[in-house]
């Protein structure tokens, strides 16, 4: 558990701020949820995925040793899956974000101004 919430607090920053870099302040809500709907969706997936390793190794043996030989076969499969993300989260962090993240009053045009009239003192 340790290593995970260590990995977790070293991959989530860099994958939060690229996938939020660029947004409009406006837009930083709908943002965050499509960000935080698909974690929950890839933690889903990925202990759909590794269930699916684990029995399909498992197969129809129930004995004490065939359950550690499957759970060594999915820690494996896990193991490659999680240096893949890491290589993809480092190249992830080395495209770059833009400088400073875009602002409405950056992206909304300046409202046109007129010349002040003056009105003769009557």
């Amino acid at each position: 558990m340790g290593v995970f919430g260590v990995g977790n607090g070293l991959i989530l920053p860099s994958l939060i701020g690229a996938a939020l870099a660029g947004t409009r302040p406006s837009q930083a809500g709908a943002a965050s949820g499509v960000l935080t709907t698909s974690q929950q969706f890839a933690g889903a997936a990925g202990v759909a995925v590794l269930g699916a390793v684990f029995f399909a190794a498992l197969g129809h043996r129930s004995g004490r040793a065939d359950y550690v030989n499957a759970a060594e076969i999915a820690l494996w499969v896990d193991l490659v899956l999680v240096a893949a993300m890491t290589g993809l989260t480092a190249l992830l962090s080395r495209t770059g974000a833009p400088a400073s993240p875009a602002t409405d009053r950056d992206r909304t045009p300046a409202p046109p101004t007129s010349a002040p009239t003056h009105q003769p003192a009557a």
